[in-house]
């Protein structure tokens, strides 16, 4: 009799939940099911399932795989959405990874016939979740709060993100604030593109970034192919200055010198960085390679123009001192003096290193320089100016080579020479301006342009005037253009 009674009391606790959940089943989905819903004042896009649960998209390549347009999420309230529990599985990731990287139309996986118009079309700053947000909520973003320098202590944030985009734009930073840094660049673009000036952006400040950074991405790409050791180049994350970007600056200051100076194979670029050049050599674990690099090898070339892992030199300084910054030491390594510290008017030359010491800078030295060129004399290329006068050198560096000559132990009133050649190098492509003028005021310097025009550039001039500003070029100097609202326009053109 105990067993019949428990046996019915079962029989009718099954009955009830079944007939709970086919209520449940059956009872209608205050929301469609398969469509998308947000609600004002919130960014997130929730799917509503088969089963009247809600999804939410982990971001914009998440919710294309399920829909066409943006214009197919419905409006709702907070209340309604609210009601709609929560899916086991509750975040929608993304499915497909098939987004071009060069196209400003996107194919949707589910329905490859049809095409949307993305907001924005950069290769930078389309796949950011705060730019698309930005475009897509219309929000304003304060970046007073926040400092691109944060990024080095663990904290990713949009602030870097434009800092960077600004960069490749071809503004010059503040690079002794790093905490207003971006702030500066951006109160700049705000100036050159008709915004008022504030630590704000918002849709039509991004869009307008955006753009610019579409062309400059064009031409990148095309410098970047001229640069030998791109597919070694070190992965950069998302938020960094790109790729294309670091190769141009490498590849295409060089490619306007004469052709017999140009770097054209990779192994005249690796000799050059692992002798000279500006950037590092390293393997595949981070350790520098100190014998002979092994093309075959999979090595790997770090810029040191910035640290992707020293936060003390985090923020990458504009293009325009880092086209200098390679000028000049490509410089040291075409100067004939820099053959082992002995000067050598027979430099021995070879196919795989056509351009190292391969200038006879004597004749430039002998302009303003008291110099003995017996080997004994140069064991630390110190000399004497013949006269005092910083008018007579392109840059305060090129005058005193600063702390490098009491480093190297130059005797007092002697300083190490070799900068100055390697700054007037720079200087006459990259600030040819400046260069033209100094020239017309000074006779030294007129003497010093002539040589460098007629033995080193076979009679190439350049139309250029970039800004150092942030650079020690542009400490105490009287040519140098040192403009801090310059914007380099990504050309370095001849006469």
């Amino acid at each position: 009799m105990y067993k019949k009674i428990l046996f019915a009391c079962w029989l009718i606790l099954f009955l009830f939940l079944l007939g709970g959940s086919v209520l449940a089943i059956s009872k209608k989905c205050s929301l469609q099911v398969g469509k998308a819903y947000k609600y004002k004042g919130n960014s997130a896009v929730y799917f509503i399932t088969t089963k009247c649960t809600k999804q939410a998209f982990s971001g914009p390549s998440a919710f294309f795989t399920y829909f066409k347009a943006w214009k197919e999420v419905k409006s709702t309230t907070k209340s309604k959405i609210s009601k709609i529990p929560n899916d086991a599985n509750f975040l929608i990731k993304k499915i497909d990874n098939r987004i071009p990287s060069y196209q400003t139309k996107l194919q949707i996986p589910t329905a490859p016939s049809v095409t949307l118009q993305v907001f924005l079309n950069s290769d930078f700053l389309k796949k950011d979740p705060i730019a698309q947000k930005i475009i897509l909520d219309g929000i304003t973003y304060n970046l007073e709060s926040i400092s691109p320098y944060s990024k080095y202590i663990g904290v990713a944030n949009f602030a870097y993100k434009i800092y960077n985009a600004l960069i490749m734009l071809g503004y010059n930073p503040v690079n002794d604030n790093y905490q207003l840094s971006h702030l500066s660049l951006l109160h700049r673009f705000q100036k050159n593109n008709g915004f008022a000036e504030s630590g704000y952006i918002n849709k039509e400040m991004l869009i307008k970034i955006d753009n610019l950074l579409q062309v400059r991405e064009v031409l990148y790409k095309t410098y970047s192919t001229l640069f030998t050791l791109y597919n070694h180049t070190v992965k950069l994350d998302d938020e960094n200055i790109s790729k294309d970007y670091i190769a141009a600056l490498f590849s295409f200051p060089i490619t306007v010198l004469p052709d017999y100076l140009q770097l054209k194979t990779e192994k005249q670029y690796v000799d050059c960085i692992k002798e000279q050049c500006v950037g590092s050599i390293k393997d595949q674990f981070g350790n520098s390679i100190q014998d002979e690099v092994d093309l075959n090898f999979n090595y790997v070339f770090y810029p040191d123009f910035f640290s992707v892992e020293d936060p003390i030199i985090a923020l990458p300084k504009s293009a325009s001192v880092n086209i200098f910054t390679v000028l000049h030491e490509y410089g040291h390594y075409i100067d004939g003096l820099l053959n082992d510290f002995v000067y050598s008017k027979t430099n021995t030359k070879d196919s795989l290193h056509p351009s190292k010491n391969i200038v006879d800078t004597k004749g430039f030295y002998e302009i303003a320089w008291d110099v003995d060129f017996s080997p004994n004399n140069l064991q630390h290329s110190c000399a004497k100016r013949k006269e005092d006068n910083l008018a007579n050198f392109i840059t305060l560096y090129a005058y005193d080579a600063g702390s490098i000559s009491n480093a190297l132990g130059c005797p007092s009133g002697q300083y190490r020479i070799h900068e100055e050649f390697a700054d007037s190098f720079a200087a006459y492509v990259a600030t040819g301006k400046a260069f033209r003028k100094a020239a017309s005021q000074n006779e030294i310097m007129k003497q010093k342009y002539t040589w460098l025009k007629e033995h080193v550039f076979n009679g190439i001039e350049y139309d250029t005037d970039l800004s150092l500003f942030g650079s020690k070029s542009c400490e105490n100097i009287l040519y140098i253009n040192c403009a801090s609202n310059d914007v380099w326009d990504g050309q370095l053109k001849k006469l």
